[in-house]
């Protein structure tokens, strides 16, 4: 930019074009030497932020936002940045607090409600998530963040309804599929594993060439299949359930040895020894036969 413009409009207007192509390091270059000439330009400061947020830059996001939001601390665009990278930073309750107040500054803003209802998702309150995304459809019934996190809650939760919707969003908008894909492992660690297997079979519909969810469905395929019911223990809650089961069926031995017959104790230890050999050998050829 050797002829510089004097109006920071113009080189915000022409860095935005290179955001919107995601040229990032362009962008970037431009805003280094645009910011030298207006330090304190608004839309440029929040282009250099959301720069940086995009790129997982999220400590330089937040420096700049500060600066930004000292200037105008009542920027909704700086503030709704600021909440998205908060939120990426797990500060979910500082996120929560700048979403409640941008709500109560703007009640009639759809965004703003994806947006908290997106915050809701990564923290598992799936409830509130598809209210405020119900919500935010009232007011918008096309908006984009509101649909996905609509649908994205009812396919997990219940199944069905809104696959076709979810599915459509995820074509026509990729980078939400790490949200989804988020709310998968989510789910898991939560020990839903249908829901997390839901999801993941939109996830693969939507992008049926992608290896990693093909693996993640037949995963997850596996562990909702009826034969792994009786090892949902050890799914859900790993080592904590495999050492209290063991202590759980030493006391029992120990209690049988006094109150019943042998034949009865090892009959007890055979199907014990059963359960862990079943354990350990059979999900791994249930995953060779799906």
């Amino acid at each position: 930019m050797t002829d510089q413009p004097d109006d920071p409009w113009v080189l915000a207007m022409k860095i935005g074009g290179l955001i919107e192509r995601r040229r990032f390091d362009l962008a970037r270059q431009h805003l280094a030497t645009a910011l030298k000439g207006f330090p304190e330009h608004p839309r440029l400061l929040y282009q250099a932020a959301y720069i940086d947020y995009i790129t997982d830059r999220c400590e330089d996001a937040r420096s700049t936002l500060a600066v930004l939001l000292k200037l105008d601390p009542e920027d909704a665009d700086a503030r709704e940045l600021l909440a998205r990278v908060l939120a990426e930073e797990r500060q979910f309750a500082e996120s929560e607090r700048i979403w409640i107040a941008l709500l109560r500054d703007h009640p009639q803003e759809p965004g703003y409600f994806g947006g908290y209802a997106h915050l809701m998702l990564k923290t598992m309150h799936l409830d509130k998530a598809r209210r405020l995304a119900n919500e935010g459809l009232r007011l918008a019934p096309e908006d984009h963040d509101c649909l996905f996190v609509a649908a994205l809650c009812e396919v997990a939760q219940y199944g069905g309804g809104k696959d076709e919707v979810l599915i459509e969003l995820l074509r026509q908008h990729p980078d939400s599929a790490a949200s989804a894909a988020v709310l998968v492992v989510a789910l898991q660690e939560r020990g839903d594993f249908r829901g997390a297997h839901r999801v993941a079979q939109d996830l693969l519909r939507a992008q049926p060439d992608n290896a990693v969810y093909l693996g993640l469905v037949r995963e997850l395929r596996a562990a909702t299949h009826w034969s792994m019911w009786p090892l949902y223990p050890l799914q859900r809650w790993g080592w904590g359930a495999s050492a209290a089961i063991w202590v759980l069926v030493i006391g029992i031995l120990k209690t049988a040895e006094r109150t019943v017959s042998p034949a009865a104790v090892n009959a007890i230890a055979l199907v014990w020894i059963a359960y862990v050999l079943y354990s350990w050998v059979w999900p791994r050829v249930l995953r060779k036969l799906i």
